[in-house]
């Protein structure tokens, strides 16, 4: 038997390409109840006459819109199809294509099918709850959108239309997104002939701009009180530590450590030089996996002003830390647009939860840098696209010039064994093969550990993992989270559930990734018990935000971002094609599932610039949970009272945006 492999994420070189969903518990919502399976969802067709003098509004989603557990004729479609020509002053005809079971992909496909020839000056879209259980109709997705010219059309009106969208949410800022205040991200600017530009203050010249080129420190660059700030970096990018000793020691005493129990992080940076100094000490830290003092220094970065590249860069790292991935997630993209293709950038994109890499997200990762990435640097981006043969290439290149790199030296052979070479992994650590009973490192170096305790995770032999484990925690003193990880994962995989928890508890404690503890603890606890688990240690990270959005990624387990955000994509693209728009909605029901729903569709809405209406925060803020629940049938869809409360709400909405006015 063969222990399990760390879970990957997922590719990312293609964005139109079918990816893999994965299912998890924690997002089989209430509307599997009502969904026999995915070959029970047929095609919506538009029946009964089209009035041709009315204007057309078209419903697409699931159950949600087909009215499910209310009364014939009393879902909130039924309710818009009698109202709203009355609010808007004009004929209106609404035309129900929702379907029970339906995907985003069904949704996407229904409105291609049906838009051209009903002309709709709104498509309102309510979808994303089947995502994770049905895959009905992904793959002719694809194929609609594939090669051929027809294809090639529609990707062209699907990328017009997003980077419009995508422009007006930047002008507007990052108000639309749901229960977080975020940063305003600046749009990326070209030059005549459509290159990018840095806006960058920090990086268009001198040190910056060898910085961001991975170019050389030249010692006459270097003329301010920064120099040693500048140093510093150029030392960690390289992970010449013996070389970064020396200014990072003047820097530590300038602005502190952080200990054994620091405060989340450090107060605000008061000047320019302390700020670059803060993001060098940062840079350090992340290279030595010193994650506590990312979160330090980054939170001194969070409310910085004037931001710029490295402090958006900074923040966003403490915020990533601290579970605001939103928040993280806007100052990435920020930074991006000041420096576009700077490593850090596309490193941090590298280490954002699969759950929260975005379309944008990926972009960054995949954004070729002007100067390159050293090999290190590209290993770590390559490995994240599922190119590892070529990951290992570069990773090779980088050990060949820094043999006594063991921290990255353990990744190498990592690899090697997720791929089934395990002598090769040895060689690559410098043992001789390990074969039947392993011979224990004779020294305390905690990378040797780590691959002494994945090879007895390959054995099968439970008796020698837990032995493993138990030895390494011995040896190394103040494990590192990569150690504490790898011994935590190996003892849940083989059911070790009485010590697995533990190890996992002091792992975030020196990591602070919510969401990896929650998928590390998989095979002992289910999700839920392991988010309640998990906010008893929330507050030693320095949480940003509500509890309820600190754990939003964790509860809701693996989102198919890229195919949700594509189909609505889809969706807009076809609705401004025929003159019209997109509005969207979001599930009010007060589930942990649906409202980890609110927040991906929120943040959609936000970063295109979509009409939204947020009908969760609207049943939030008017009802008690003892109300809310009587607006809920039993299989968690709204009944009669609640469809009519939905109703009332879009029919606000379109009569305050005037989005059908005559």
């Amino acid at each position: 038997m063969t222990a399990p492999a760390p879970p990957r994420r997922p590719g990312v070189l293609a964005r139109l390409r079918f990816l893999l969903w994965v299912i998890v518990a924690s997002l089989l919502l209430l509307e599997g109840v009502l969904q026999v399976g995915s070959r029970l969802v047929r095609p919506a067709r538009v029946t009964g006459d089209v009035d041709a003098n009315a204007v057309h509004v078209l419903a697409v989603g699931d159950s949600w819109v087909d009215g499910a557990e209310a009364p014939e004729g009393q879902g909130f479609v039924d309710h818009l199809g009698r109202e709203l020509g009355g609010a808007v002053g004009q004929p209106v005809q609404v035309i129900n294509l929702g379907r029970t079971g339906a995907n985003s992909a069904h949704a996407a496909l229904t409105v291609l099918d049906e838009a051209p020839a009903l002309k709709p000056a709104l498509v309102l879209v309510l979808v994303g709850q089947n995502n994770a259980s049905n895959f009905y109709r992904v793959a002719e997705v694809e194929e609609r959108i594939g090669a051929d010219g027809a294809g090639r059309r529609l990707r062209e009106r699907i990328k017009l239309v997003k980077l419009t969208r995508i422009l007006q949410a930047n002008l507007r800022g990052g108000s639309g997104y749901v229960g977080v205040d975020l940063p305003d991200v600046p749009p990326l600017e070209r030059d005549e002939q459509g290159r990018d530009l840095s806006r960058d203050p920090w990086l268009t010249q001198g040190a910056g701009l060898s910085y961001w080129r991975r170019e050389p420190l030249r010692e006459s660059e270097l003329t301010g009180d920064d120099q040693a700030a500048w140093r510093l970096l150029f030392a960690s990018a390289r992970r010449d530590f013996h070389a970064a000793a020396p200014d990072a020691l003047a820097l530590v005493a300038r602005h502190g450590w952080p200990q054994t129990d620091p405060s989340p992080s450090a107060p605000t940076a008061a000047s320019e030089d302390e700020a670059l100094s803060r993001y060098a000490l940062l840079r350090l830290a992340r290279e030595q996996r010193n994650w506590r003092a990312v979160r330090y220094h980054g939170g001194a970065l969070l409310d910085y002003a004037p931001r710029n590249a490295l402090t958006d860069l900074g923040a966003a790292e403490a915020a990533l830390l601290a579970g605001d991935w939103r928040r993280a997630r806007a100052l990435l993209l920020s930074a991006h647009n000041r420096a576009p293709g700077l490593p850090d950038a596309v490193d941090l994109a590298g280490r954002f939860p699969a759950q929260a890499r975005d379309p944008d997200v990926l972009e960054v990762l995949e954004y070729a840098s002007p100067g390159g990435l050293l090999d290190h640097e590209r290993a770590r981006m390559l490995v994240q696209v599922f190119d590892t043969r070529s990951a290992e290439e570069a990773l090779q290149s980088w050990l060949e010039a820094h043999p006594g790199d063991s921290a990255l030296r353990a990744d190498l052979a990592r690899w090697m064994l997720a791929t089934g070479r395990g002598e090769e992994a040895d060689a690559a650590m410098g043992l001789p093969p390990q074969e039947g009973t392993l011979d224990p490192p004779d020294s305390p170096d905690a990378a040797q550990w780590r691959h002494h305790i994945a090879r007895a995770g390959e054995t099968g032999d439970r008796d020698q993992v837990h032995a493993a484990v138990l030895a390494a925690l011995q040896a190394v003193e103040s494990p590192p989270a990569d150690l504490l990880r790898i011994a935590a994962q190996t003892l849940a995989a083989y059911a070790f559930c009485d010590a697995a928890p533990d190890l996992a508890d002091r792992w975030f404690l020196a990591r602070g990734d919510g969401n990896g503890y929650a998928e590390l603890l998989q095979p002992c606890l289910p999700a839920g018990e392991a988010t309640k688990r998990l906010a008893g240690l929330r507050s030693a990270w320095g949480p940003l935000g509500t509890e309820e959005a600190w754990t939003a990624l964790v509860r809701a387990g693996h989102k198919p971002f890229d195919l949700l955000y594509r189909d609505l994509d889809l969706i807009a693209a076809e609705a401004e094609a025929q003159g019209g728009r997109m509005l969207l909605l979001n599930y009010p029901n007060p589930s942990e599932d649906h409202t980890a729903l609110r927040a991906i569709l929120g943040d959609y809405a936000a970063s295109r610039a979509t009409e939204y209406v947020d009908l969760w925060g609207r049943f939030d803020a008017s009802f008690s949970r003892e109300q809310w629940a009587t607006m809920l049938g039993p299989n968690g869809h709204c009944n009669a009272a609640g469809y009519r409360e939905m109703a009332d709400g879009v029919l606000e909405h379109v009569a305050q945006r005037g989005l059908l006015a005559p």
